[in-house]
């Protein structure tokens, strides 16, 4: 009762702590969701209609990078309104011109893509790409005007939103049609869409006249020059980044088949829930947060060591259960998913690694060091492929997954020495202090 005690009060005291259990609730609510419609969607839909949604949404995630110029990050820093308002107005027109693009590249491409790739379902889903990569735009601008504002409700929302949008969607078209892995996809959409209409309904609440009264074509440009290393330092680092990512999701399809990829696929789904539900929360108060202070004081490393002490704090019981992950994948998600859960296994040191790491990596932007963020990234796509590349000889998906791990650990080993330099943070005196506690 103490501990409880404690807890409230903190809470209660601590405005961070306020917009993080906001945001973490609206999440754990939309995970919840998730989980309780995986276990029914995992038996309407086989591996290998996973392995083409996984497919689908690595090519998704891939252009993203493209779709804002990365100006959307850009949103949180201007001191007025104004400014930032206008930098909304740029992100928009650039979602616009992305997506046409985008569309003429299906146009063309769409039928190479799905033969490369050995899935030739893919082929009339493609079409649809552009719409996914606008939601996709919508949301990031969205998100980041919301966060702005400390929003944080709405944003919890919309993750809401999202996540019963996409599993009520998937479950109907499961049940009541044969659609296959054209329901995943549906869902997926459907899920970003309503998602995007929550967030931009936040984001004109009480404001559709100050948006309109503020747009100024000369602030536009203004406001592009001036935040201009968002771009110059982003795009091609975070295409690069997302290229990573999306990485062993193509390399299982094309050497391998799309069940393999279903099962990865699922696998990284499920793990990644703890992400979203703590990491992302933690990493967006925390980005308003040391955004607010390098503008103040410019000292932002007693919060960098803080945040790592609490995702360290976090990772570790999150390693225990995805260690055990072939046990409760079987029971959870049926037997045909056991595989699923023996890749979590495997997959998990570098995972949690993962987590603990990536939610403080905002405090490039914050500290305007984008030019070094942008050589780990070309630094993690050279390893990635590198490591990945050496595991084709033993034609074994288990093999490059562990080949995985080793990469996993050695890039963000990297990234965390990256950030501690950047931030003035010192990773000794965190791990120090965090033992002590």
């Amino acid at each position: 009762m103490i501990l409880v005690s404690k807890i409230k009060t903190y809470i209660s005291k601590s405005e961070f702590a306020r917009h993080v259990l906001t945001l973490m609730s609206g999440t754990g609510l939309a995970q919840v969701i998730a989980v309780l419609a995986s276990p029914v969607i995992t038996r309407l839909f086989t591996p290998e209609d996973f392995g083409i949604l996984a497919s689908y949404t690595a090519l998704v995630g891939i252009f993203s990078a493209l779709i804002c110029g990365r100006y959307e990050f850009a949103i949180v820093l201007p001191k007025k309104d104004e400014g930032a308002a206008n930098i909304v107005y740029l992100c928009l027109g650039i979602i616009l011109c992305a997506s046409l693009i985008i569309l003429a590249g299906v146009l063309f491409g769409r039928q190479w893509i799905s033969l490369y790739l050995k899935t030739p379902a893919l082929s009339l889903w493609l079409w649809l790409l552009p719409v996914s990569l606008l939601l996709v735009g919508l949301n990031q601008t969205f998100s980041y005007w919301n966060l702005r504002q400390k929003g944080f409700k709405d944003m919890a929302f919309s993750r809401i939103s999202n996540a019963s949008s996409n599993a009520i969607t998937s479950v109907g078209l499961g049940f009541f049609t044969n659609l296959g892995a054209s329901g995943l996809l549906a869902g997926d959409i459907f899920g970003r869409l309503a998602s995007c209409l929550v967030l931009i309904a936040g984001a004109l609440k009480g404001r559709t006249t100050y948006f309109v009264e503020h747009f100024n074509r000369t602030k536009i440009i203004q406001m592009a020059g001036e935040y201009k290393k968002f771009p110059v330092y982003g795009i091609l680092p975070s295409l690069l980044d997302n290229v990573t990512l999306a990485m062993p999701v193509l390399f299982f399809t094309k050497f391998f088949d799309s069940a393999i990829t279903g099962y990865y696929s699922l696998g990284m789904r499920i793990i990644q829930l703890p992400v979203s539900l703590i990491g992302v929360s933690i990493s967006q108060v925390f980005h308003q947060k040391i955004a607010s202070a390098q503008a103040t004081t410019g000292e932002i490393s007693y919060y960098v060591e803080q945040i790592f002490q609490k995702l360290v704090l976090v990772a570790i019981p999150f390693l225990v259960v995805m260690l055990s992950a072939p046990f409760w994948f079987e029971i959870v998600f049926g037997p045909q998913w056991t595989v699923a859960g023996k890749y979590v296994m495997i997959l998990a040191p570098g995972v949690a690694l993962r987590f603990a790491v990536s939610p403080i990596s905002v405090a490039f932007g914050v500290r305007n060091r984008q030019e070094l963020a942008a050589v780990w990234k070309v630094v993690s796509l050279i390893s990635t492929a590198f490591f990945l590349g050496i595991s084709l000889p033993f034609a074994d998906p288990e093999y490059s997954l562990y080949f995985l791990v080793i990469n996993d650990i050695f890039i963000y080993s990297l990234y965390l020495y990256l950030i501690f330099k950047i931030s003035s943070a010192s990773i000794k005196r965190a791990l120090f202090t965090f033992v002590l506690r």
